[in-house]
């Protein structure tokens, strides 16, 4: 029987925490919305809404306070009592002066700003976000001069909508004439390949020809031709000996230059591939130390927030040590005695967390800013390597067009060759061609040979021609590489202008820097006036503590006498708890309607929620385009409505004297029949 009356107290107490913590979450998420205004938007009422702002900010505090009091059990109930008067005689202020201060602000409207600033409202409330932000753009100019401004924030704006307009248009022309000239290119590529196909076509063609001929028309072996003729043919094909070793002679020296300029072309690849490789590192650098800067960034934030969190956390366990105190020197307790303090220790416990995470935080930001000093190293190192090679690619562009006019000049000592050969061919069918019993046909293949004779040589005339423009190309080439060598001698002058802007620019930040670093050294002198101030301060209040010890003393005395008045109390609470026990069934159905009250009121409070978190995401893509007086307003309605929900929770506020009346279990229930405290 004890332990199932045991059971349902600690429900009911259960039951009521949760209430309270939602309750009091409500209240605390109300008050951000006035906790987070801007004092400059609020003209001559700076001093009223500090008054405002701090006394949301104390409200909050006693909630969180107070939660934190709820953990530590059933006799955190009457402190809870009383931390409600204080919330509800607090809120019962802040809800009139906010009204004083957001109840006047209207007037200050002009009509035509409030009728542009309704309909973007009710534009917002339909979840027409698109149409709210036309009638702003629309009424951009209105906004301004009602507000007594001259609209050139509005010129500047148009201004640079109209340039971006221009620079997507040249933009886009400039796409098409890419695509343009990329067609274009296209074609040209597609008629190169159908002149190759047509001169390996006709090239084809001659060598069946050359086949046909020599199987239609052949040679014996018995087969001579006049003496003379021999003789003739037979200088001729010397000379041609002779002319086809020169041939041969200057293809292997052209040969071995191709070769050394092949070498020579390998070296400066390798080189222009590496130099080449500089910007890359350079780009590859700077992003790398882009990543490093953002993610100490990021470790920073998150130092940051460990530190307000330790913050937060440390003046909560200096508020709950203050009640602590408060507590002594009101009931006061024997040398011998002791209470448990677990709200007190879960909260050092959250400290060390705090600092745990805080040390983390500071160790990781010194390691990402160790990351950023060796990125920036890397990149002090590939941008001298990058100063190093950059004559590189210029060299490499004018070697490159010297090996292609040389091995241009031996495709045509190669088509020189070629006709050397054809020629050579016809002067040996010459010389076995024919009998001397057939002088015609003898003849016949005489005029033929003559013809390719001729043929060979209009062919090696071409060949040497090709050859001289393949000359004339390489002395082209050298022009370019002169006019190469010019141009890197201007960007290597501009680099170094660049230089020196970088060094001047780098002198001027570290000017900053240092006077930065003085004006922190000058706060710092103050904060230790300020640190010397506070510890005469602790000093007059460890005297007052002296003295607070011999009232304690005194305390101590009333607490022995109270002490034999909580036992005869102890005996009344034995009757009291056979009185209580007869109430177990009421207090059940009693329980029942709790809950469905406790329900709806959640369901309640859960809707005001959503529709004050809804109006704050309504209102905050308008908030960027409004000048101040409309941001006022805008913030002032936003806020009217957070006060209407304040004022509906303030009237929801638990009354304990009558729940306990009705629940034995909150308000009259004792403890425990063995803590004598």
């Amino acid at each position: 029987m004890g332990e199932s009356d045991r059971t349902d107290e600690e429900r009911m107490h259960q039951l009521f925490k949760e209430e309270v913590q939602r309750w009091v979450g409500q209240v605390v998420e109300g008050l951000e919305i006035f906790a987070q205004g801007d004092p400059q938007s609020e003209g001559d009422r700076v001093e009223q809404w500090e008054n405002l702002q701090n006394l949301a900010l104390r409200i909050m505090k006693i909630c969180e306070a107070m939660i934190g009091g709820l953990q530590g059990g059933e006799e955190a109930i009457g402190m809870t009592r009383e931390s409600l008067e204080e919330i509800r005689r607090m809120l019962e202020d802040f809800c009139q002066l906010a009204e004083e201060e957001y109840g006047n602000r209207e007037e200050e409207v002009p009509a035509a700003l409030r009728e542009i600033i309704k309909e973007v409202e009710t534009r917002l409330e339909k979840g027409e976000e698109e149409q709210a932000a036309t009638v702003l753009r629309e009424n951009w100019r209105r906004l301004i001069e009602a507000s007594g401004g001259d609209g050139l924030e509005w010129e500047d704006w148009s201004r640079g909508v109209a340039d971006a307009e221009k620079k997507v248009m040249e933009a886009e022309k400039k796409m098409k004439e890419a695509e343009e000239k990329l067609e274009q290119a296209r074609k040209k590529e597609q008629d190169a390949k159908e002149e190759r196909e047509r001169v390996l076509a006709s090239l084809l063609w001659r060598n069946e020809q050359w086949e046909q001929a020599i199987k239609e028309f052949g040679r014996g072996e018995k087969e001579q031709v006049a003496r003379p003729d021999v003789e003739r043919l037979r200088r001729e094909l010397e000379t041609a000996d002779r002319r086809l070793t020169d041939a041969e002679i200057d293809r292997k020296a052209s040969e071995t230059e191709l070769e050394t300029a092949r070498r020579e072309l390998e070296n400066w690849n390798t080189e222009f591939e590496r130099v080449t490789q500089a910007p890359k590192k350079v780009m590859e650098a700077e992003k790398k130390m882009k990543d490093r800067e953002e993610k100490l960034e990021q470790a920073r934030e998150v130092e940051q927030k460990a530190k307000e969190e330790r913050g937060k956390v440390l003046e909560a366990l200096l508020y709950r040590n203050g009640l602590w105190e408060q507590a002594i020197k009101e009931f006061g307790r024997g040398e011998e005695e002791q209470v448990e303090r677990p709200d007190v220790v879960a909260l050092q416990g959250e400290l060390e967390t705090a600092d745990r995470r805080l040390t983390d935080a500071q160790e990781h930001r010194k390691a990402r800013e160790n990351e950023v000093e060796t990125a920036r190293r890397e990149l002090e190192n590939w941008n001298l390597e990058f100063e190093r090679m950059t004559q590189a690619p210029g060299a490499t562009r004018t070697l490159r067009a010297w090996v292609l006019a040389v091995s241009e000049s031996d495709m045509a000592e190669k088509d020189l060759a070629e006709a050397r050969g054809k020629l050579t061919d016809c002067e040996v069918r010459l010389f076995l061609t024919g009998d001397s019993s057939h002088p015609a046909a003898a003849k016949q293949k005489e005029d033929g040979g003559e013809r390719e004779f001729e043929e060979a040589r209009e062919e090696r005339k071409k060949a040497f021609d090709k050859r001289m423009e393949a000359c004339e190309k390489w002395q082209e080439s050298r022009e370019e590489l002169e006019e190469a060598k010019k141009k890197l001698e201007e960007a290597s002058e501009k680099c170094e202008e660049a230089k020196e802007k970088w060094v001047r620019a780098r002198e001027k930040g570290q000017e900053e820097a240092d006077k930065k670093l003085m004006e922190a050294k000058k706060k710092l002198e103050e904060a230790r006036e300020e640190c010397e101030w506070a510890e005469k301060k602790c000093e007059e209040a460890s005297k007052k503590f002296e003295e607070e010890d011999k009232k304690w003393e005194r305390a101590r005395k009333e607490w022995e006498e109270a002490k034999k008045e909580w036992e005869e109390a102890k005996k009344k609470w034995e009757e009291a708890k056979k009185k209580w026990e007869a109430k177990k069934e009421w207090r059940r159905a009693i329980e029942k309607c709790q809950k469905e009250e406790l329900e709806s009121a959640r369901r309640t409070a859960a809707e005001a929620l959503q529709d004050l978190k809804t109006c704050e995401q309504s209102l905050e893509a308008a908030r960027q385009r409004r000048v101040t007086t409309a941001r006022a307003y805008l913030q002032a309605s936003r806020r009217r409505r957070a006060l209407e929900q304040l004022r509906h929770l303030l009237n929801r506020v638990p009354d304990l004297e009558t729940l306990g009346n009705e629940n034995p279990a909150v308000d009259t229930a004792p403890s425990s029949p063995s803590d004598p405290s």
